[in-house]
């Protein structure tokens, strides 16, 4: 949501209405009696006088009502153009912006960052601490989550299509000699194949791998997988 510094332009009925008003005492002034050049201008200007001044006080009071309707201000970072996954957070991407309090995001910057964007943000939006890294500076460790470790996992021809930023589920074959059972059901949801990391963001992308950032409990279980030469990733839909 966008806040127009113009202020004008949030009110176009204010500028017709001053000119229709404008309109009608030109019309009365010609209707008048013959005066004195100076006693008709005197007239004319004290008329565009408490029309200017009537027009101000219904601005201010227009401006009053937006105040009560949005209450207290405070000062944000907000995007000033699209900003990708992996991209320092500076003055060249945001801007400090006053923002009502009452429709503020949980989370929102109130100071220059210099972090990482963790996740895309778009322009106009206002910045929050879930979507940055943890520390200042760029590279892939900075979107490592805390007590996170990065995992490189080969891909394929069967793999998606993946960018820094996006969300993968990684999955790992079905081990039947850990079940107790000699064959697989196909139709069995026991006997599917077993998540291994759930919602791992991708910090790094290269030809026949990608990087993903797991938490520490489901390195070991990508770790094996990996090895196995035996793990599917599965591109997570935003949100």
């Amino acid at each position: 949501m966008r806040f127009a510094a113009n202020q004008p332009e949030r009110y176009p009925g204010n500028s017709r209405t001053l000119g229709r008003f404008s309109e009608l005492i030109s019309e009365a002034v010609l209707r008048l009696p013959r005066l004195p050049q100076r006693g008709t201008l005197w007239i004319v200007t004290v008329v565009l006088a408490l029309i200017v001044g009537l027009f101000v006080r219904s601005s201010l009071h227009r401006a009053d009502a937006v105040r009560l309707a949005y209450g207290e201000q405070r000062s944000v970072l907000v995007a000033t153009a699209d900003i990708a996954p992996g991209t320092v957070i500076d003055e060249s991407n945001t801007d400090m912006r006053n923002w009502p309090v009452g429709l503020l995001p949980q989370g929102a910057i109130t100071s220059d960052s210099g972090r990482t964007a963790t996740e895309r943000i778009g322009k106009g939006e206002v910045i929050i601490d879930r979507r940055l890294s943890g520390d200042n500076g760029s590279g892939p460790e900075t979107l490592i989550p805390a007590g996170g470790r990065a995992i490189a996992v080969p891909t394929g021809p069967a793999s998606p299509a993946v960018g820094v930023g996006d969300r993968v589920d990684a999955f790992a074959p079905f081990d039947a000699s850990r079940s107790g059972s000699a064959a697989a059901s196909p139709t069995d949801p026991k006997f599917a194949a077993r998540r291994v990391a759930k919602s791992a963001r991708v910090i790094a992308v290269g030809p026949d791998s990608i990087t993903i950032a797991v938490s520490a409990l489901e390195a070991p279980f990508v770790a094996q997988a990996s090895l196995d030469a035996s793990i599917a990733l599965v591109l997570v839909a935003p949100g």
